[in-house]
């Protein structure tokens, strides 16, 4: 099933990563590597053209989030103001639904220039609450090969149960804006973010 399909076991780290973009092969040692992004755009349920991989670590403090984009043409970056609407460039995106209601989560989102954009959503996905803001750090590099960004977020900017062995649910999403697709982890999705599939 998808369900067991889609699946990782979050890991602590043992010192945070540094948060410069430069996703290096130390300091995410351990750390679970989420690839094979599935299209939703233009062709859902097809493999991604491109190869993406997402990496995910946990501390006391923070979500560590990494990313790597592979590309053999030029990244598209324009956009440099908060909250602006990232598609217009190639983008990254995660989505954590801390409660695991599968209704509701937090979307964070990244272009090659460091750009970042957050919002809420609720209702499987249907409703957007783009005013909503938090504090969290994100770093991106354009690379030779093609883009990076490292993320943390504080989990004081996120409501979730504390406890032991907790389930939350993940998507990253990967958006590529000279060919227009959009790949997402866990998929294929019936609609952009569908919080239930995450």
């Amino acid at each position: 099933a998808a369900d067991t399909l889609f699946r990782a076991t979050a890991v602590r780290a043992s010192r945070p990563p540094v948060v410069d973009g430069e996703v290096g092969e130390e300091e995410w040692a351990g750390a679970p590597v989420f690839a094979d992004f599935l299209q939703f755009e233009p062709r859902r349920g097809v493999p991604s053209s491109f190869r993406s991989e997402a990496r995910l670590l946990y501390d006391s403090a923070y979500v560590y989030v990494a990313f790597k984009g592979w590309d053999p043409e030029a990244v598209t970056a324009q956009l440099t103001r908060r909250d602006a609407d990232l598609v217009n460039d190639d983008v990254f995106v995660l989505v954590l639904d801390t409660y695991r209601d599968r209704q509701s989560a937090y979307v964070f989102a990244v272009n090659a220039l460091g750009t970042q954009s957050d919002a809420r959503i609720v209702n499987d996905g249907r409703t957007t609450d783009v005013t909503w803001d938090a504090e969290w750090v994100v770093r991106s590099r354009i690379q030779e090969w093609g883009w990076s960004a490292e993320m943390a977020i504080p989990l004081t900017a996120l409501r979730f149960q504390a406890g032991e062995a907790r389930t939350w649910g993940v998507n990253f999403g990967r958006g590529r804006r000279r060919n227009l697709e959009l790949a997402f982890w866990a998929g294929p999705l019936d609609a952009e973010l569908r919080v239930s599939q995450a």
